[in-house]
């Protein structure tokens, strides 16, 4: 370029950017006078393009670390999904077609209580496999930006009970208390704030299994200008160290109880 022994009629010159015998770039200078650069003036010029290339070689390195190291995360969760999915996902599969199987049994025709028994858990296991793909797909909407919301006033107190009769239809010895000091109205996603909630209190609920009489409360109490709900449940409270991961994807507790880990992670998201 100018004032180069190439392309010399140039009116800009290209320098190559080099970090350790590797060019990282070029770079074009358009220069403010038409007369030749001084001696001082490319020597300062090539010192501060070398520091330049230094800097970009260092962001290469850091970029590429970066990425490798993305992908290793990457790979451990794809493991770690393939993993759980194939777990939970094929054990209601097994008791749906155990069930079904011995449904066919011909010995079964006279035995009521027993047909009813695999009827029962066909259906248990049908709907595990729902809420483990509902929540799997949820996740993948909240993150890929694809979760539309469908925006309306709603009576909050009354997704609360929504969710509650679905808890208690599901879990029918479980006691929800619901106190209400709200006449509060949110525009929101009803269908949402209703699974958030139902997710809230299911976890209570599985979680504290083997608690017969769980009970959780729910308490909502508004002023003008803000809203507070807590749920609460008279289980064991939640083991040490396990607050930063409470929300985490596919995070589970050591408490042996099924699913994917997601439940949390979905309400956070919503």
């Amino acid at each position: 370029g100018r004032d180069s022994g190439l392309y010399s009629g140039l009116e800009r010159l290209f320098i190559p950017l080099r970090a350790k015998d590797k060019a990282v770039g070029v770079i074009a200078l358009k220069l403010p006078t038409s007369s030749p650069l001084a001696t001082d003036q490319v020597t300062l010029l090539y010192a501060l393009l070398n520091q330049l290339a230094v800097v970009i070689h260092r962001e290469m390195l850091l970029d590429k670390a970066q990425k490798i190291a993305t992908s290793e995360q990457i790979d451990n969760l794809y493991r770690t999904l393939l993993n759980l999915i194939t777990h939970e996902i094929r054990t209601p599969i097994a008791i749906i077609k155990g069930s079904l199987t011995a449904l066919a049994n011909p010995s079964l025709a006279g035995n009521a209580e027993q047909r009813e028994d695999f009827f029962n858990e066909v259906v248990n296991a049908s709907d595990r496999l729902n809420r483990l793909i509902g929540n799997l797909l949820d996740m993948s909407r909240i993150e890929s930006g694809q979760l539309k919301l469908n925006l309306d006033w709603c009576d909050v107190a009354e997704t609360v009970h929504a969710a509650a009769r679905d808890i208690s239809a599901e879990f029918p010895e479980s006691r929800i208390d619901i106190s209400n000091d709200s006449a509060y109205l949110l525009r929101s996603d009803f269908n949402l704030l209703e699974k958030v909630f139902y997710l809230l209190m299911r976890n209570a609920i599985v979680h504290n299994i083997q608690n017969e009489k769980t009970r959780i409360k729910v308490n909502l109490r508004s002023s003008e200008t803000k809203l507070l709900i807590t749920v609460e449940d008279n289980g064991t409270g939640l083991p040490q160290k396990t607050e930063n991961n409470l929300f985490a994807k596919f995070s589970r507790g050591n408490d042996g109880v099924d699913g994917l880990g997601l439940g949390l992670s979905v309400v956070k998201g919503i």
